[in-house]
């Protein structure tokens, strides 16, 4: 079960790093670009 704080994390993340990525012009479909975006993605949130 995942707390409502960490949903609302992950999503400002995944937002963030969209906004980032995009900016630098990398492409999510990337695979070093989707693993970085996977791992930064739960920074800060609380492990299941």
């Amino acid at each position: 079960m995942i707390s409502i704080a960490s949903w609302k994390r992950r999503k400002f993340n995944e937002d963030l790093l969209c906004r980032v990525f995009g900016e630098l012009g990398l492409s999510l479909s990337d695979e070093k670009v989707m693993d970085t975006f996977k791992q930064l993605s739960s920074y800060g949130a609380i492990a299941a």
